[in-house]
């Protein structure tokens, strides 16, 4: 009986001998995912050659695993058999309350390896446990209720009263910024509420730009800078897009007439609440609108969570976590504003395919990109050839199943640093290759698509 291959969530070890690196592939694959399955009895080849399995087996590991990981974990240890004669045990964990140590020691998993953080890894999952446990978004801002516009706050209510998120009667005065967990311990504004419902001063919350040209060294059409309470940015920004690209008309009986976008409004304003709702509060750079002549992009401070990337949500392939920002997202819902969590990037995807417009992502610098290739401006002619080559030379040199680096790859094929990442970029968003690694360090493989 054959396993399969080891990955990023599964480990093999052959016995219990192999305890000590066990708990340590535990731990990498916590900091990485959140989750992960051990297997003892079992080849790296994933062939089942199992090893003597009675009760005492099973709670020397649960004693083993709870004696070595910290935080403490509570994973699920199964004896299972082949039907050949072979036992082998299977253990089963999750956690979500990282940096997780292997007797004092942090890890994370690369591919089917487990390798040791660096300081700087381990101060960031640090900082990222304790927003995890106290969020930025349910933190006092020092801001007065009385600094929230009435006018504001009563279509807010009305939003959520229309969606039969807010039960009516519903008050607009202060009571109503309580209702909704909007006001800190200390009296004033929780900063989900400064963000919803003031000014956000300098700098800008919100810039946006129009673009003649396929990337930012194009000449700049446009370029708006916005600034104020984001429950009206989030409208600002959906009207900019749509005010800027194509529409095309549809006829119907008599004189009707609908004028379609080319990008699909809900589509372009789910990306848009998505972006200030997930985004890095603690960042100060501003939401960013570009309206390319062949995209729209949407970027915001902030990646996907450790472990989870874009393709799990889109695929609903995995669970829901805790959002960055809980409480914004919450009152974002109650306003009518966004579904349940984790379905955003789900839909967008659904509503894109139904109207035949290409999407995708990319995550470097920090940054979330949610882009928007509009139809009819494709690249065309010999630009769409280069194109094309180009992603047939790097998913014919990464065929070999090794890991490189982007750098690596302009070099290998005498391909321009921008050019290799953008194609990249676009082979990512299709799934046809996928990151290893973080940062400078980031290297790329084949994906299984």
């Amino acid at each position: 009986m054959n396993l399969g291959r080891e990955t990023e969530l599964v480990e093999f070890k052959k016995s219990t001998g192999e305890h000590r690196e066990a708990m340590e592939s535990i731990a990498s694959m916590l900091n990485k995912h959140g989750r992960g399955t051990l297997y003892f009895g079992v080849l790296n080849n994933g062939d089942v050659v199992g090893q003597t399995v009675a009760d005492k087996t099973l709670r020397d590991i649960a004693q083993e695993i709870a004696a070595k990981i910290r935080p403490i974990i509570h994973p699920e240890i199964t004896r299972l058999e082949d039907g050949e004669g072979h036992a082998y045990i299977r253990v089963e964990f999750e956690g979500d309350d990282a940096p997780y140590a292997c007797d004092g020691r942090y890890r994370i998993r690369t591919a089917d390896s487990d390798d040791l953080m660096s300081p700087e890894e381990v101060r960031r999952f640090a900082s990222a446990a304790y927003d995890h446990a106290d969020p930025w978004d349910g933190r006092p801002s020092g801001e007065s209720p009385d600094s929230v516009s009435p006018s504001v706050v009563e279509r807010f209510v009305a939003a959520g009263v229309k969606r039969d998120r807010i039960p009516e009667p519903y008050s607009t005065d202060g009571t109503a910024l309580a209702s909704l967990g909007l006001i800190a311990r200390d009296g004033s504004l929780t900063n989900a509420g400064a963000t919803l419902f003031c000014r956000g001063g300098r700098p800008f919350r919100l810039t946006m730009g129009v673009v003649a040209g396929n990337d930012r060294a194009g000449t700049i059409l446009d370029l708006v800078q916005e600034d104020g309470p984001v429950f009206d940015l989030i409208d600002r920004a959906e009207h900019f897009v749509m005010a800027n690209i194509r529409r095309r008309l549809v006829f119907g009986t008599g004189v009707a007439r609908e004028e379609v976008p080319e990008i699909p409004r809900a589509a372009v304003r789910e990306a848009v609440v998505n972006a200030f709702c997930h985004r890095d509060w603690r960042d100060p750079s501003a939401v960013v609108i570009d309206v390319f002549t062949d995209t729209v992009s949407i970027t915001n401070p902030g990646l996907f969570p450790e472990g989870k990337p874009p393709e799990s949500f889109m695929a609903g392939s995995v669970a829901p976590s805790r959002p960055r920002n809980p409480l914004l997202a919450s009152a974002l819902y109650k306003g009518g504003l966004i579904e349940t969590y984790g379905s955003g990037i789900r839909r967008i995807k659904s509503l894109c395919e139904e109207a035949g417009v290409r999407f995708g992502y990319r995550q470097d610098c920090g940054c979330t990109t949610i882009v928007f290739h509009r139809p009819g401006s494709q690249l065309v002619g010999e630009a769409a050839d280069v194109e094309l080559d180009g992603r047939k030379r790097i998913l014919a040199l990464l065929s070999d199943g090794e890991t490189r680096t982007s750098g690596a790859i302009s070099e290998a094929l005498g391909m321009s640093r921008r050019s290799t990442q953008r194609v990249l970029g676009l082979l990512e968003a299709d799934g046809a290759v996928e990151r290893v690694g973080g940062g400078r360090g980031t290297k790329w493989r084949r994906g299984d698509s």
